[in-house]
């Protein structure tokens, strides 16, 4: 129950806005700022999800 309270207490994933307007060179480094600032445990359990989510739109750019 320890370790759930202290991740609700680090920074949020949908704290930060994104302009659509921004340039690419400025959504990478928000983008980054915001991966740098999660925990371990959060860090993994994004690139595991991210990881399923290029595989399922690989697996859909096949079957176009």
């Amino acid at each position: 129950m320890k370790m759930l309270t202290l991740e609700a207490a680090t920074a949020a994933l949908f704290s930060m806005t994104i302009n659509p307007h921004d340039a690419e060179k400025e959504f990478n480094s928000s983008h980054q700022s915001l991966i740098s600032s999660l925990t371990p445990h959060q860090r993994g359990r994004y690139q595991f999800f991210k990881g399923e989510r290029d595989f399922v739109r690989s697996l859909c750019d096949i079957a176009e």
